[in-house]
């Protein structure tokens, strides 16, 4: 190898481990001595990348002085705000977007988005406003059709789900298994999760649900444990509601998740159950019959 070339790879693996270690004095040292501020590792990995994935804020602001590439992504299509963001260090993600010129919605290999990966870091509400307040796509959807809001909701980030729903989240997408974010919430059992999205759900519909024999009792114990008022209650039950579209695990489905997660009575998960199954079956004879044009039997 040219002795020029092995010299010049000496200096760059030297700024690499020392942003990777955290060592300032390092970091400085190798460029002024002409490391590249934009060499990579085998895979791809900068030296920003290396100080924004293990939390190194000052290497970051050094490495943006320096004219460092924000937008250079790993061989994950990832660039370091998506580690700056998924660590929770505010400080660097504004940094990066600032005064680096970091893409707020860039596109990794699996299409996250790096709001994508604030939601499901370690419940870090300040990154998800930073991020937001740059002009984050809050409803972006990954290669699975997966939103912010959902993965935070499958993580069961609390704090991150209220900061995406007082932006206005959109609780109606659906994954690609046709699943929102309140129905993933409920199948992981993350009950302070769902009552925190039960509790803005902005219903359109009211149903008379108090009326009912078995669900009006369980209504007011319900909302009670959610901190979700009544009437809003009732109207989460109501069928086609625009946020619970059509799925396998229907608004009944919800409920019972929840009820299992918070150990309710086994016989009043069993009387739900029963009607649950007894609608399905109801409305599956019904749209046969209505396919054969034929009257519904009464019984």
């Amino acid at each position: 190898m040219d002795s020029s070339k092995n010299t010049q790879a000496n200096k760059n693996s030297q700024l690499l481990i020392a942003a990777k270690r955290g060592d300032l004095d390092a970091v400085q040292k190798s460029l002024s001595e002409g490391a590249d501020k934009d060499a990579t590792t085998y895979d791809g990995k900068t030296a920003l990348r290396m100080a924004a994935e293990n939390g190194h804020t000052n290497i970051i602001f050094a490495l943006i002085a320096k004219k460092a590439d924000a937008n250079k992504p790993d061989n994950n299509g990832r660039t370091p705000l998506f580690y700056s963001a998924n660590i929770g260090d505010c400080k660097a993600v504004l940094e990066l977007i600032n005064n680096g010129g970091a893409k707020v919605d860039q596109r990794c290999d699996r299409k996250y988005t790096p709001l994508m990966w604030a939601a499901f870091g370690q419940d870090h509400s300040a990154v998800v406003d930073a991020l937001l307040s740059k002009g984050a796509d809050i409803n972006a959807q990954n290669h699975a059709q997966e939103t912010a809001l959902m993965l935070a909701a499958r993580s069961n980030r609390s704090a991150v789900v209220s900061a995406l729903l007082a932006a206005d989240a959109n609780l109606a997408l659906i994954n690609g298994d046709g699943e929102t974010a309140l129905m993933l919430a409920a199948q992981m059992k993350h009950a302070v999760t769902v009552s925190t999205i039960l509790s803005v759900m902005p219903f359109k519909r009211v149903t008379q649900l108090k009326a009912h024999p078995t669900l009006g009792s369980f209504a007011t114990t319900f909302c009670n444990e959610t901190s979700v008022r009544l009437n809003t209650t009732t109207q989460f039950f109501c069928e086609n509601t625009t946020l619970i579209p059509p799925h396998k695990n229907g608004p009944m489905s919800i409920i019972l998740s929840y009820m299992r997660a918070k150990d309710y009575q086994p016989s009043l998960i069993s009387s739900l159950e029963i009607i649950s199954l007894s609608s399905e079956s109801e409305g599956e004879e019904e749209e046969e019959q209505n396919n054969n044009n034929t009257p519904r039997k009464k019984f």
